[in-house]
């Protein structure tokens, strides 16, 4: 049985679309510095502003709120998420891997979505059980918060966000139900700087069918747009550093040491990074307005929709 795809904004995917040179099926974007909704495509469409944002390091830590979900066990959730991200590392670049790793950093006790200028930080996937506590989106399947520097397009920090409250996910492939792996999938696109694709049989496109588990797999234009990202190039994951800025810090700010930096012995787990350094850091201001100069910038990737009339968000910009 054919499945039909819902989909966010029709009028500007169409009216991006109609942009394109007929003879060109495929279109991926990349999330960009151009404030509050940027991207820049391949090939150019003229929205195109602003810098396309990107890690600029080897490897990156991600790590899972170790709460977890009443919906599934842990490792059924870790399994479909690191699944999810490992989509993306395959070598699809000509028989090559993209030039970027991500580490598992494993369970960290934070579960605020947070980029902390002046303590520790992790890239973390959350459950939302209980309350999903973002009424502009409340028909987002899941989203996905950016920060980025403003000037250059360095990505700092990017945390993950599901649903968990209004949708029911499965960890297996079934008729019913939300395929976290094929959420993940979606979601580990922007965390690696991608936007929403105009290609509707990409894994980028903004929308998502109860049900489905097609976007477990990368189409030619989700395979175009990471390895151009990321050209392929040896990257060695059991000794490249995944630490982000500041330090790693398995809880939230609130909950780190004010002063000094407190450390204990780096391990390896299960094939995860342990508690690392948390290093003290000068004190910044963080602003609450549109990024000057220097400053870092956040953007909200989306989620998937679930039914008529519900959508993605496109990035868009909170500092």
């Amino acid at each position: 049985m054919m499945m039909r795809r819902r989909r966010l904004s029709v009028s500007l995917i169409a009216g991006l679309l109609s942009l394109l040179d007929s003879t060109r099926v495929h279109a991926y974007c990349r999330t960009s510095t151009c404030l509050p909704n940027g991207s820049v495509c391949d090939p150019p469409v003229e929205t195109d502003c602003g810098l396309p944002v990107a890690w600029f390091r080897d490897c990156v830590g991600v790590a899972l709120q170790r709460d977890g979900t009443a919906q599934m066990p842990f490792e059924d959730a870790r399994t479909a998420i690191l699944n999810g991200f490992a989509a993306w590392m395959a070598p699809v670049c000509g028989g090559a891997s993209p030039g970027i790793a991500t580490i598992d950093m494993g369970q960290v006790p934070c579960r605020n979505a947070e980029y902390n200028k002046t303590a520790g930080n992790v890239n973390v996937v959350v459950f939302r059980d209980q309350a999903w506590t973002h009424p502009e989106g409340a028909n987002y399947i899941a989203l996905t918060t950016v920060t980025f520097g403003d000037e250059t397009g360095e990505i700092y920090d990017v945390d993950v966000e599901i649903n968990s409250a209004s949708f029911q996910f499965t960890a297996q492939p079934s008729s019913v139900g939300y395929d976290l792996q094929a959420v993940m999938t979606h979601e580990a696109g922007h965390f690696f700087g991608l936007a929403h694709s105009l290609d509707p049989e990409s894994t980028m496109w903004d929308s998502y069918e109860e049900g489905s588990n097609s976007l477990r797999t990368l189409a030619a234009d989700d395979i175009n747009a990471i390895c151009a990202t990321y050209p392929p190039r040896p990257v060695d994951a059991s000794t490249c550093n995944p630490i982000p800025r500041h330090g790693f810090a398995p809880e939230c700010a609130a909950d780190q040491p004010k002063h000094g930096c407190s450390a204990t012995r780096a391990r390896r787990g299960a094939g995860s990074w342990g508690w690392i350094a948390v290093l003290a850091v000068a004190m910044l201001a963080i602003r609450r307005r549109r990024p000057r100069g220097g400053q870092s910038a956040r953007s909200r990737g989306d989620g998937l929709p679930p039914r008529p009339g519900a959508g993605l968000s496109e990035p868009r910009a909170r500092t």
